[in-house]
């Protein structure tokens, strides 16, 4: 109950229905507060945009059903290591953000 209240003592990495930070410390929940950013674009959008990673977004491409990137972003930049700009899925972008 105390995770839940909305006076709890625990900080949102440890609460279960706060969204992922990136720069969060890992916590049991971690895992599953990605696995459950990872199956929502809408969700992957909102917090690779409060990461310090540089990225834009981009139309999605749709070539066919098997062929297509969506949601599409151009990744710039994640932390201290500067990249050419890669084209992506945002869930992809969120992975490398969370490695770095």
């Amino acid at each position: 109950m105390a995770l839940f209240h909305p006076d709890s003592p625990f900080p949102d990495e440890w609460h279960p229905l706060e969204p992922l930070g990136i720069e969060a410390p890992l916590t049991p929940l971690t895992q599953w507060k990605l696995r459950r950013t990872l199956a929502d674009d809408a969700a992957c959008q909102m917090v690779m945009g409060k990461s310090p990673a540089q990225f834009g977004p981009l139309p999605d491409f749709e070539k066919d059903a098997q062929c297509h990137i969506r949601p599409r972003i151009a990744l710039k930049g994640l932390g201290q290591a500067d990249l050419k700009e890669v084209e992506t899925r945002c869930q992809t972008a969120l992975r490398l953000a969370m490695w770095e």
